[in-house]
């Protein structure tokens, strides 16, 4: 089942999170601030809003494929992006 962003964002120490839903269960996505600053310096655009579509798309594609964390969030690393 796909991922819906349910538009609920919150920064965190190490780094930038918002939930999703697969229409069931609450899904915590993690944004490396390392990650963050890997797609700003390519697109020379700043901020986590301005690429949270990007990252939510890189999310589901995560879950799609079962490479959640045991706790059923995801963690986008530096790898993803």
């Amino acid at each position: 089942m796909p991922l819906t962003d349910l538009g609920e964002d919150h920064l965190a120490v190490d780094d930038y999170q918002f939930t999703m839903s697969d229409g069931v269960r609450r899904v915590t996505v993690r944004v490396a601030r390392s990650a963050l600053k890997l797609v700003e310096a390519r697109s020379g655009t700043l901020g986590f809003a301005a690429h949270r579509s990007a990252f939510a798309a890189l999310a589901e594609k995560k879950f799609a494929r079962g490479q959640g964390n045991a706790d059923g969030s995801i963690s986008l690393g530096d790898r993803d992006v």
